[in-house]
């Protein structure tokens, strides 16, 4: 999960929330700015993140956290328990049935 700031005011004052990066997709996005990133989720039931970055550099060293905050992040938990026991099966778990 990475931590988020609705502005660098908010800095200095509680954080305003977090991403939970599992099950989204890191993708360089200049629509809206020069250096934007967005998170784009797996599923529709998410809503997608769209960071804007001051340069180039900044942006590729953004891209680089991302990218493994998804690769790495755990799966959300889901309130049906059986849905959550699926998503923490992996394909080892399977080879030894």
């Amino acid at each position: 999960m990475r931590r988020y700031y609705t502005s660098d005011k908010c800095l200095e004052k509680e954080k305003k929330g977090y991403i939970n990066c599992a099950g989204y997709r890191v993708k360089k996005d200049s629509s809206k700015k020069p250096h934007g990133i967005t998170l784009t989720p797996w599923d529709d039931e998410r809503r997608p993140w769209h960071i804007a970055c001051e340069t180039a550099e900044e942006q590729s060293e953004w891209m680089s956290v991302f990218e493994n905050a998804t690769w790495h992040a755990k799966p959300t938990g889901d309130p049906d328990p059986m849905t959550q026991v699926c998503n923490q099966l992996t394909s080892e778990d399977f080879a030894i049935l």
